[in-house]
């Protein structure tokens, strides 16, 4: 029979691997925890005041919107210097943004003609359209300078191959960047607004 010092002596030898092995399956735990994503997402310029559409108001089509391929990610890339670029690993666009934007877009240039004629194209149900917005965007990113840089061309047409008028803009957006990504994001938001104020314009010189 085992004395009652060499059972405490076994224990005491069998409790320190199971001890070992738990601290360890602890730190693998805690090497394993990952820091949750944080989502964003564009949003229209304020609405300020009504978008019913008068019977002179054209229907207009947004569309195609192209992006830089390096913007088709989940990541917020940010622009560090002339030649690099930086992806966020954790600060991520709710959806992506060659959805987002041509969304977006669509709104705010309705919101600039108070128009509620403004669509985002192709739609699942075709509408008669009388002018089409194409729009190239080149560059749409924040900068390290703490600025929101977008950069684009567009195109308007009637009914024929032929535009009738076309636009180009380089916009710089500065702002308070307390509020870290968020603050990015807004002012990404402003300067897709201001790309739709001057698309708005062009539409209007048609249009008059």
């Amino acid at each position: 029979m085992m004395s009652p010092q060499r059972a405490k002596t076994g224990l005491r030898l069998l409790a320190g691997p199971r001890l070992l092995a738990g601290l360890a399956l602890l730190l693998l735990g805690a090497c394993g925890t990952t820091e949750p994503s944080r989502l964003y997402t564009l949003s229209a310029i304020p609405d300020r005041g009504s978008n019913a559409s008068g019977p002179e108001t054209p229907a207009i089509g947004i569309g195609p919107v192209t992006l830089p391929k390096y913007l088709d990610r989940p990541q917020i890339v940010e622009r560090s210097g002339p030649n690099r670029l930086v992806a966020s690993e954790f600060d991520r666009w709710a959806e992506p943004l060659i959805d987002t934007v041509p969304r977006v877009l669509a709104e705010d240039i309705g919101r600039a003609l108070q128009s509620d004629r403004v669509y985002v194209i192709p739609r699942r149900r075709p509408l008669p359209i009388d002018l089409t917005v194409e729009v190239d965007i080149s560059q749409f990113e924040p900068l390290a300078d703490g600025t929101a840089a977008l950069a684009a061309r567009w195109l308007v047409f009637g009914d024929r191959d032929r535009p009738l008028e076309e636009g180009s803009a380089d916009i710089r957006i500065e702002g308070d960047l307390s509020k870290g990504y968020e603050s990015r994001v807004e002012l990404l938001s402003k300067a897709l607004g201001e790309l739709s104020r001057r698309i708005a314009e062009s539409v209007l010189a048609i249009a008059l």
